[in-house]
């Protein structure tokens, strides 16, 4: 990853932290968003299925923060 990539990342956790986000729940979307993008990649290489790794990632991230979202609140 290239130094003006790592700056955006870092840029929008920055962000996201800002919104009132734990550490805890920041580096689960960065392990959703890893596995994702290694599903992505595989999806592209075998040919299976395009966007079903989009749909995936909306869906765990729909489940898994619905809740959390309104518990802020």
């Amino acid at each position: 990853m290239s130094d003006r990539n790592n700056h955006k990342l870092i840029s929008l956790i920055q962000n996201i932290k800002a919104q009132g986000y734990s550490n805890e729940v920041i580096e689960e979307w960065l392990v959703s968003l890893s596995n994702t993008l290694s599903l992505l990649h595989h999806t592209y290489q075998t040919g299976i299925g395009p966007g079903a790794a989009d749909k995936l990632l909306v869906q765990e991230l729909k489940e898994k923060y619905k809740d959390r979202k309104s518990e802020k609140k």
